[in-house]
């Protein structure tokens, strides 16, 4: 668990777009590491989706479509930044992506992302760099 919030932490520290949730500070106590970030007024997606009475489920016909392309594209765009900065999200899913006041799309949770490549210390001392992750997420 703290290895992903530092993880988290590193990785949010080097971001900046607008679709990716920002972060402003952190600060620890004696038993918490607290990330401050960007206020968002949102739901999550998977909220959209299941449980909103007027959201996607209750849409009908060109306006779902429009709705889905729509957070299709935001998505992507989101995912490329991360690959053009050389992170792996590695977890993907509704719970993960809010849905602001205006429809657009943050990407949040950023404890499973992995910066590739990255150096590893083999049990004989040696270091290596490897461009492949190797942790089951999900």
């Amino acid at each position: 668990q703290i290895q992903h919030v530092t993880n988290e932490k590193k990785l949010l520290s080097s971001l900046k777009h607008n679709f990716v949730l920002g972060l402003l500070t952190t600060f620890q106590d004696e038993s918490a590491v607290y990330l401050v970030t960007d206020y968002i007024q949102s739901v999550s997606l998977w909220e959209v989706i299941y449980v909103e009475k007027t959201g996607l489920l209750s849409m009908q016909g060109q306006q779902h479509a429009d709705c889905c392309r729509f957070w299709a594209a935001g998505t992507t765009e989101a995912i490329c930044y991360l690959h053009s900065k050389g992170i792996a999200f590695r977890d993907l899913k509704p719970e993960n992506l809010l849905v602001d006041q205006n429809g657009y799309l943050m990407l949040i949770d950023l404890g499973f992302a992995k910066a590739l490549p990255y150096k590893v210390t083999k049990k004989d001392g040696t270091v290596v760099t490897e461009d492949r992750t190797y942790t089951l997420c999900g």
